[in-house]
């Protein structure tokens, strides 16, 4: 018995640790950088200039770094015919072909605030060791 109460609190500290290795790791995907918001580059699409907007509107200009050039990924995927949602929960911008009937999930359903009938939902589990995906149907 207290040789497994041992491995209990072995494993658990494993765990702590690698967490915290994780959160540590994940910290430094984020930076600051110095770019320029470039508005004398043209954005040519099937031989037309385009002028990006944001949602109020604005003009949105492509940004250089380091001999890159960024699009806004809202204007481009509206460009090309793409729906785009934002994933706050996971923090991914996720991408779909506008003829595909499959809804991107931005809002979280529960019994509270139930899933309209036959809409398509995508469920991302990730434990410690595995990640697991599935797309259900609620009919």
């Amino acid at each position: 018995m207290k040789n497994n109460k041992k491995n209990v609190a072995f494993i658990l500290t494993l765990m702590l640790i690698l967490s915290a290795f994780t959160i540590v790791n994940a910290a430094g995907l984020s930076q600051k950088i110095s770019a320029i918001l470039d508005g004398e580059i043209a954005i040519k699409f099937n031989g037309k200039v385009q002028s990006f907007k944001d949602a109020n509107g604005n003009t949105v200009f492509p940004i250089s770094y380091n001999g890159t050039t960024y699009l806004p990924v809202k204007a481009v995927s509206d460009l090309v015919g793409l729906n785009v949602n934002l994933n706050s929960k996971t923090n991914t911008v996720l991408l779909n072909d506008k003829s595909n009937n499959e809804t991107t999930v931005t809002n979280e359903y529960s019994r509270k605030n139930p899933a309209p009938i036959n809409t398509r939902q995508n469920i991302n589990i990730e434990t410690f060791f595995n990640k697991y995906t599935a797309e259900i149907t609620v009919n």
